[in-house]
C-alpha cells in the first residue's frame, strides 16, 4: 500500500489518466474506472473514512492521494481530516503486483464547508494602575487559529495588535476591549469577539502637610506624608521640589526621594514645596505647602546722648523707635561700655525699652540696647553720656596786715576757675580761724572782694 498527501490531486489525476491511456493501448485486461465511496459533503476539520470498492484481482497495493490530512490508510480504506474548506478530492490507484495485473484508479470530489473558529475566552485584567492596564488572554489557542486583540473595536479585523500575543496593554483609556479568533488557513474570523470592560485606574498624587512659619535663618520642621500616591500598578517614584513663588521655577531637590522631606536649616526667604510622583508614563504633583520665613529682626533705636557734670545725674535714655519683625515678642537688655566699641557689660535689671542711668557718674559712658526675638539678637546704635571734668576753684590774692580798725585792700582773682559747666557762680566767705566756721558774705558774688 502506498500513500500520497500531495495537496494537488488533479495534477496526480492527470498523470493517472496518462497511465490509463497507456494501459488502454498496451493492456487488454484494464478494468473500468474505480469507485471510492464515502461522504462527499462534510464540514471543515471533520474526519471521514473512505472505501475503495473495486480492486484488481489477486494481490495489489493501493496509493491514496488526499487534499487534506491523511490520518491512516490501507489497501481498502483511508481516514481523512478535511482541514480546508472548498472543493477537495480524494483519489486512489490500486495496482496488481503481478506482471500484467490490473490497475484500478478512482477519485471522489468532496465539498468541505468552512467552520468559523470559536471566539476566544473572555480575557482577564492582570494589572491596572498608573493609567495603564494589562489584559491576559485565557484558554488554549486552537490549531490553525490566531487570536488577535482588537482594542475597542467589537468586530474588528485588525491583525496588527499582537499575533497570538498572550498579553495586551490598554492604550485607549477606559472602555470595553475585545479579542477575536481568525483561522489563518481560511482567513475566516470568529462570528463574535470576546471582551472585558476596563476602567483604567489613573495615578493620584497623594498629599503632604507641613505648612509653617519660622524665624529668619531658622530650621523648618519635617514636611510629612499625609497620604501616599494612589492608583498604582507597581511602585511609584517620589521627588521633592521647591519654588520661591509657589507657581513657577520649580527645582528638583537632590536626594529628596522619600515620601517625606526635612528641609535644611538657615532659610532666609519663604519657600514652597511639593512632591512629584511618577509611575509608568503618568506624573502627578501634590498641592504645595509653604514655609514662611519671618523678616529679619530690626533692633529699633534709642536717644539720649548728653553731657553731664562730673558726678552728675544723667537724664533717661529713651526708645526712639521700637524693635520690629522677628516674631513680635521682644526681650530687651541695656548694656554699657567705657569706650563705645568693646567691653560691653549687661546692666542688671535694665530690661525695658528705656533706661534711667544712675547719678554720680565720674567718667563718660556709652549705652546700647540689645533685643532678642525669634532666635535672633540685634543691637541698637550706641549713645554717649559725656561727663565733664571736675571743677577747679581758681585762686585769689590779697594777704595783708592792717592797723586796728584799718581798711583792707581788695582781695583779687589771681586764677579763674576751670572745668565744670560754662558760667560760674561766686560767693565770698570768711572765717575767724581759717579752718572752720565759714560764713557767706552777703552780696559778695564777684570774682574779687573789697572787705
Amino acid at each position: 500500500m502506498k500513500t500520497n498527501t500531495n495537496p494537488h490531486p488533479k495534477t496526480y489525476r492527470s498523470t493517472a489518466m496518462v497511465l490509463i491511456v497507456f494501459l488502454v493501448v498496451f493492456s487488454s485486461d484494464l478494468l473500468s474506472q474505480s469507485i471510492i465511496s464515502g461522504d462527499t459533503s462534510v464540514q471543515q476539520n471533520e474526519i471521514r473514512t473512505y472505501n475503495l470498492n473495486r480492486t484488481p484481482g489477486g494481490s495489489f497495493e493501493t496509493q491514496w492521494d488526499v487534499d487534506g490530512d491523511l490520518l491512516s490508510s490501507d489497501n481498502y480504506r483511508a481516514t481523512v481530516r478535511w482541514t480546508r474548506p472548498g472543493r477537495r478530492y480524494i483519489s486512489a490507484v490500486a495496482e496488481g503486483e503481478g506482471s500484467g495485473d490490473d490497475v484500478v484508479y478512482g477519485d471522489l470530489e468532496v465539498m468541505v464547508a468552512a467552520v468559523l473558529p470559536d471566539p476566544p475566552e473572555n480575557p482577564s485584567i492582570t494589572s491596572n494602575g498608573c493609567g495603564r492596564a494589562t489584559l491576559q488572554r485565557n484558554g488554549r489557542v486552537p490549531d490553525n487559529v490566531d487570536w488577535y486583540w482588537q482594542g475597542k473595536s467589537a468586530n474588528g479585523t485588525n491583525t496588527g495588535l499582537g499575533n497570538n500575543s498572550a498579553t495586551y496593554t490598554v492604550s485607549q483609556g477606559s472602555g470595553r476591549y475585545y479579542i477575536r479568533a481568525r483561522n489563518y488557513i481560511t482567513g475566516q474570523w470568529s462570528a463574535s469577539s470576546s471582551s472585558i470592560y476596563v476602567s483604567v485606574v489613573n495615578l493620584t498624587s497623594g498629599s503632604i502637610n507641613g505648612t509653617q512659619t519660622i524665624c529668619y535663618g531658622g530650621n523648618p520642621g519635617m514636611l510629612s506624608n499625609a497620604s501616599l500616591a494612589g492608583g498604582l500598578s507597581g511602585s511609584a517614584s517620589y521627588q521633592w521640589q521647591y519654588s520661591n513663588n509657589g507657581t513657577s521655577g520649580w527645582s528638583t531637590i537632590s536626594g529628596a526621594t522619600s515620601s517625606s522631606y526635612d528641609p535644611p536649616s538657615g532659610l532666609t526667604t519663604s519657600r514652597w514645596y511639593r512632591r512629584r510622583v511618577s509611575c509608568a508614563a503618568q506624573v502627578r504633583y501634590t498641592g504645595a505647602v509653604k514655609v514662611t520665613v519671618r523678616s529679619p529682626l530690626i533692633a529699633g533705636g534709642i536717644s539720649g546722648a548728653q553731657t553731664v557734670c562730673y558726678n552728675g545725674d544723667p537724664s533717661n535714655l529713651l526708645n526712639s523707635s521700637s524693635a520690629s519683625s522677628g516674631n513680635g515678642s521682644y526681650t530687651y537688655q541695656w548694656q554699657y561700655s567705657n569706650n563705645g566699641s568693646s567691653g560691653w557689660a549687661n546692666i542688671i535689671g535694665a530690661t525695658s525699652n528705656f533706661y534711667d542711668p544712675p547719678g554720680g557718674l565720674t567718667s563718660s559712658r556709652w549705652y546700647r540696647r540689645r533685643v532678642v526675638s525669634c532666635g535672633q539678637t540685634k543691637y541698637t546704635s550706641s549713645v554717649k553720656i559725656t561727663v565733664n571734668s571736675p571743677l577747679t576753684a581758681g585762686a585769689i590774692s590779697g594777704n595783708q596786715t592792717i592797723c586796728y580798725s584799718g581798711n583792707p585792700s581788695s582781695l583779687n582773682n589771681s586764677a579763674s576757675p576751670t572745668n565744670g559747666m560754662a558760667g560760674y557762680a561766686y560767693q565770698w566767705q570768711y572765717s575767724n580761724n581759717g579752718s572752720s566756721g565759714w560764713a557767706n558774705i552777703i552780696g559778695a558774688t564777684s570774682n574779687f572782694y573789697d572787705p
